[in-house]
């Protein structure tokens, strides 16, 4: 049998495991409120199948197993609570939503206040003079839909909202067409609004210089920082404004990614609101409005399962991101130094920023070639015995690889998306790529 310590330290350098044995206990104490499965049950398990494991490679599996087994008993859990009420409630299941839960007269009107509350605590406090708030969505993409159609009714009423968009995210691009009422500013000193994404992917990643809209002066900015974590450069910005300034800024987060640790526990979007006027009030009221008009707002299950406490805890959340950080940094200059086969690499942490996957293009290469390198990657990983999935997305505890084929029809590029999992996958899946690009 190996010996327990030994392993921990050849598997993980900063041991996931033992995060993961937190969030499950964490997990467990809640069950008084969310009944389900067995967590403390499975928790003894997991130690006993861990310590057995005779290769890191194995006992990866067995992590990554037993974080998949706690989130299903929990969402097992949320789905059994949320299925014991109607979704238009009698008064007698409205008064045990009131009991356990944020009420609600029908689904559609849930406020999660509960939730929300936590956001204040999560986010750093902005600077003197600007006041906050933050609504919860059931996506970022509900979110940004949601703070479009407001601030259009607020800054440009009976007229188009002339937006630029800083950034190439497809859904976003994909929004702003299908919005009738926004016009694309050819200029950012002629917008209205600023969209902006500090770091954004085009078949590779790069980061933006937030710094040139302070010239720009619109009268809102939203950030899309999606894949920055919480340290996303929102403060300095605000704090660089200036005590004049009357600029509405928002932030909207998609939270399944980097504050969910991992586990996808629900579609979830973030809407940051900051401003130093008396609009601040009037904004929220017609955001809460829209989210519930529009159905934007989260169902009860997703509630239920948000209630998670690993889920909008700092700490907990800023480990998980520069792990998940640390690790893309280390592919991103790997495969830099050595690169023989790929364009030039770009990547934020190059510069000194972050971000959560590395994405890697092929000069000149057919759809072929692509399918090719898949097949070289998949083949090498399995030879070396390291975990290594076949998957879309980011901000996973294991690591993924996919060709992506924009359907804009941008070349395609490879998304090697390093997880929060340190250690003998972490490391080998490096010196692979590193190998491959060199040839």
């Amino acid at each position: 049998m190996a010996d327990s310590t030994r392993l921990e330290t050849e598997y993980h350098d900063v041991s996931e495991a033992q995060e993961l044995r937190i969030i499950a206990h964490d997990l467990a104490a809640r069950s008084s409120k969310v009944q389900g499965g067995d967590i403390s049950r499975r928790l003894r398990q997991f130690d006993t199948s861990f310590i057995a494991a005779r290769h890191p490679a194995e006992a990866e599996r067995r992590v990554e197993t037993f974080a998949r087994s706690i989130r299903r008993i929990w969402l097992e859990a949320a789905a059994h609570e949320a299925a014991s009420v109607f979704r238009s409630p009698t008064s007698g299941e409205a008064e045990y939503i009131a009991r356990n839960h944020d009420v609600f007269g029908y689904e559609r009107d849930l406020q999660p206040e509960t939730l929300e509350a936590r956001c204040r605590d999560f986010f750093p406090p902005p600077p003197a003079g600007w006041s906050h708030d933050h609504l919860i969505f059931s996506s970022g993409q509900a979110a940004m839909t949601s703070a479009l159609l407001v601030l259009g009714k607020h800054l440009t009423p009976g007229a188009n909202l002339r937006l630029t968009h800083r950034g190439v995210y497809f859904e976003t691009k994909s929004l702003i067409r299908a919005l009738p009422f926004i016009q694309e500013a050819t200029s950012e000193q002629t917008a209205d609004v600023i969209l902006d994404e500090p770091v954004c992917c085009d078949g590779q990643v790069h980061q933006t210089d937030t710094s040139e809209l302070l010239a720009a002066s619109p009268r809102a900015v939203i950030f899309d920082t999606t894949l920055l974590g919480r340290d996303d450069g929102v403060d300095p910005y605000l704090a660089a404004l200036g005590r004049e300034a009357d600029q509405i800024v928002l932030r909207v987060t998609s939270c399944l990614k980097l504050f969910e640790s991992g586990l996808e526990l629900a579609n979830a979007g973030i809407l940051s609101i900051y401003t130093r006027s008396e609009q601040a009030g009037a904004l929220c009221d017609d955001l809460r409005r829209i989210r519930t008009l529009t159905g934007a707002g989260l169902h009860l299950v997703d509630a239920i399962a948000l209630e998670a406490p690993c889920f909008l805890d700092a700490s907990l959340a800023d480990g998980y991101a520069q792990a998940v950080f640390d690790h893309n940094a280390r592919l991103a200059r790997a495969v830099a130094e050595a690169n023989k086969r790929f364009a030039p690499v770009s990547h934020p942490s190059l510069q000194g920023s972050a971000a959560p996957y590395c994405a890697f293009q092929l000069p000149d290469a057919s759809p072929a070639d692509y399918e090719a390198l898949e097949h070289e990657i998949a083949e090498e990983a399995d030879r070396r015995r390291l975990n290594l999935a076949h998957g879309g997305s980011f901000g996973f505890r294991g690591h993924r690889f996919e060709v992506v084929k924009p359907e804009t029809g941008e070349p395609p590029f490879l998304r090697m998306a390093m997880g929060r999992r340190g250690g003998w996958s972490c490391y080998g899946v490096i010196e692979m790529m590193a190998e491959i690009a060199g040839r």
